[in-house]
């Protein structure tokens, strides 16, 4: 059938031609739409997303994870807890760490480890000779402050509300004002030195009473994953 209207000088598609090429962007468009959702179903089936609550015990997993799933690709970031639990829900992670074993039939868990914060404040400091120390205590104080902490962040926040904290983005410039500053931080049990560090050494470290800080880390992801990731929680 014919699609154009032909002159001497010109081409035009005739009624037949501008139907014909509604349809053909149609099913262009649904062509288009059905390679991206292909792709995107191999992408999920060779990439592992991970969402964790602290950076703790992101690195460890990775480590496992790239033992058993060789030929997968593996991204993590560090977000809150709700953002977490969401981001699981709608399929953003396949997997996601918490600080607690989350009460749902849906969800299967397996405990991965440990984390406890202290105090590292200078020899100097009036609270430098207890033996342990309290948020309530320390509240108030100036402190120095690494961002990228997770959960870890809104505790202390809630935690100590009248405090001050200088807030570094990057570990280096944190390190930095470590050697430089007599400010108090907060330091894991995690990023203990084996050796003696020099940054380190006219401050003393206080454990924190509280027992917010001792934290079990869980991993967790849904029943409808656990065949593909068993070799993780088992």
């Amino acid at each position: 059938m014919p699609l154009f209207n032909r002159t001497k000088n010109s081409i035009k598609l005739n009624e037949n031609g501008v139907l014909a090429a509604k349809l053909a962007e149609k099913i262009i468009n649904q062509t288009d739409e059905m390679i991206n959702t292909v792709r995107a179903l191999d992408k999920s089936t060779r990439t592992i997303s991970l969402g964790s609550c602290a950076r703790v015990p992101i690195s460890d997993l990775i480590n496992r994870m790239t033992m058993f799933y060789p030929e997968a690709s593996i991204s993590s970031e560090v977000k809150g807890v709700s953002d977490l639990l969401d981001g699981l829900e709608n399929n953003t992670y396949q997997m996601i760490i918490l600080p607690f074993e989350p009460a749902s039939s849906n969800l299967i868990t397996n405990n991965i480890g440990e984390e406890h914060l202290a105090f590292c404040i200078p020899k100097s400091h009036h609270f430098a000779n207890k033996k342990t120390l309290s948020f309530e205590e320390m509240d108030g104080q100036s402190m120095l402050f690494y961002h990228k902490n997770g959960f870890w962040e809104e505790l202390i926040h809630e935690k100590m509300p009248n405090s001050h904290f200088l807030v570094q983005n990057e570990r280096y410039s944190f390190h930095e004002l470590i050697e430089s500053s007599i400010l108090p931080f907060f330091i894991s049990d995690a990023f203990l030195p084996v050796k003696p560090d020099n940054r380190l050494k006219e401050r003393v470290i206080i454990p924190i009473s509280n027992p917010e800080v001792h934290v079990s880390y869980y991993l967790v992801c849904k029943k409808e994953n656990k065949n593909r990731f068993s070799v993780l929680f088992y």
